[in-house]
């Protein structure tokens, strides 16, 4: 299974992009203080996954690189 050099450094580049921003999300809230509407880690976690993009941007690039793994192995399997 080869692909392209660019492809994977492009889904690798922007898959460190994504989780970085997201867990800057979720960061944000766990250092404020309780009054000022910060809460623990796990509590912010499950609020922010489902209201950030950069969350469903990590799943649309995990699914559109199964998707292109897939697309290599049928390639593959038809060459032989």
């Amino acid at each position: 299974m080869k692909g392209k050099p660019w492809v994977w450094i492009l889904y690798i580049t922007l898959f460190y992009y994504l989780v970085s921003i997201f867990y800057v999300e979720v960061s944000m809230y766990h250092l404020l203080p309780p009054d000022q509407g910060g809460m623990s880690f796990w509590m912010k976690f499950g609020f922010v996954w489902k209201n950030s993009i950069s969350f469903y941007g990590i799943m649309i690039l995990l699914i559109s690189f199964f998707l292109y793994l897939v697309f290599l192995y049928k390639r593959k399997q038809q060459t032989y």
